[in-house]
């Protein structure tokens, strides 16, 4: 039969829980202030701008050359519209992250 454990045993598991609580945290906070000073680099930015704009270009491209021929089926009208979305998502939410990155 097992005893159960004292008081004071308890209480130190409950301290080295809410240590490596506090570790954890710490942790993350000092991991997403590197992510962020590492990202805010003009190099780094200039190249996700580069990149972004040329997807976005790409995608408009593609869009516009399929204008001039008939729907076919309903599959070819979900592509269209998945890429207008995508484009559309990445120019409002990319311009607020890029703000945010600034920061």
């Amino acid at each position: 039969m097992k005893t159960a454990p004292a008081p004071q045993a308890i209480h130190e598991a409950e301290l080295r829980f809410i240590q490596s609580s506090r570790n954890v945290g710490e942790g993350l906070h000092r991991a997403r202030l590197a992510f962020r000073s590492s990202m805010a680099g003009p190099s780094v930015l200039l190249k996700v701008a580069g990149a972004s704009g040329l997807l976005c270009f790409w995608l408009a491209r593609r869009g516009r050359s399929r204008r001039g021929y008939p729907v076919t089926s309903l599959w070819d009208t979900a592509v269209t519209s998945a890429r207008g979305l995508m484009l559309a998502l990445i120019l409002r939410y990319g311009r607020t992250r890029l703000g945010a990155i600034f920061r």
